[in-house]
């Protein structure tokens, strides 16, 4: 399964620092771990984001100068991933979208979801 992990939360002001969350959001990060879960609530495969990019910048005018904001963009894969019928996607710790066996087949086991 590749996730792509779109954060809504422009603090990161220079693109040439690692794109990584703020304020209630600074539990996303490269490195930290995904969780999938089946219906029963039960790990079933882990994780962990493996990149992050700057995108949707956004200028803005701070006093007499201006400011570039940008939100990330979190990719990560999770292997060998077990079938069940449905899977929900747990980001550091947060619940997040659920997706049902086929649904991710559909897809072609890629998703993509927002946070912020």
């Amino acid at each position: 399964m590749t996730e792509t992990i779109h954060l809504n939360d422009p603090r990161t002001r220079d693109p040439s620092q690692p794109c990584k969350g703020g304020g209630g959001y600074d539990d996303l990060y490269v490195g930290q771990q995904m969780s999938l879960t089946n219906e029963s609530g039960s790990i079933v495969a882990l994780g962990r984001i493996d990149s992050a990019e700057h995108v949707d910048g956004r200028t803005e005018q701070i006093g007499e100068g201006t400011c570039t904001f940008y939100n990330c963009l979190f990719h990560f894969i999770i292997r060998e991933i077990p079938q069940r019928a449905f899977y929900e996607v747990h980001a550091a710790g947060r619940g997040g979208p659920t997706y049902s066996h086929g649904d991710l087949n559909a897809a072609g086991w890629r998703v993509q979801h927002h946070i912020g």
